[in-house]
């Protein structure tokens, strides 16, 4: 796993007041997969681009619990992010460059629900963005 990525799993929000970042300790446990998935590579991918376009977020669901070590079936990355519906052209301005198909129509359903599923082009897997 790279430097990038395990900087980015190690950071745990909170929203009591506005987004802040705190590291974890060292006896937090991490994942290291022997040969890069699919799922690894487009969680690089997509640490790297939210990094790039400075959208502070965090992975959840069952990705995280595989990040921090514990074996759990999922076939989804949910990705939590620190921006509001304001900017959701941002989002899919990245979701393009990351190859990711929005399945819903921003416009309404975004805007309505603070969800942005989306399709990896690549490799098949689905992408749901929470906004704030």
């Amino acid at each position: 796993m790279s430097k990038l990525l395990k900087r980015s799993v190690r950071r745990l929000g909170s929203w009591e007041h506005g987004l802040r970042w705190i590291h974890l300790t060292e006896s937090t446990r991490m994942c290291a997969w022997p040969k890069p998935s699919m799922f690894t590579q487009l969680l690089e991918r997509l640490a790297t681009a939210l990094d790039l376009a400075e959208i502070p977020y965090m992975i959840i669901g069952g990705q995280a619990v595989l990040l921090y070590g514990e074996p759990r079936l999922t076939g989804d990355i949910n990705i939590t992010l620190g921006i509001d519906v304001d900017r959701v052209s941002d989002l899919l301005t990245l979701s393009a460059q990351l190859t990711l198909t929005p399945l819903v129509d921003p416009a309404t359903f975004t805007k309505q629900t603070m969800v942005l599923p989306c399709r990896d082009h690549t490799t098949g897997i689905r992408v749901d963005f929470f906004l704030r």
